[in-house]
């Protein structure tokens, strides 16, 4: 299969722009993961001082 140069500069593209996706993705989830993580944290302790 033939690719043209056109084709080819679209493609190179849009993997570049799923990368990144991927990426922001990735730290999207983290970020709600970690706030997650400190909000049990926290209503655990406080439930222990009550």
């Amino acid at each position: 299969m033939k690719i043209s140069k056109e084709q080819e500069r679209y493609l190179s593209h849009t993997n570049k722009a799923s990368i990144n996706e991927a990426k922001v993705n990735s730290q999207w989830i983290l970020n709600i993961y970690v706030q997650h993580v400190e909000d049990v944290y926290v209503f655990t302790r406080t439930k222990r001082f009550m």
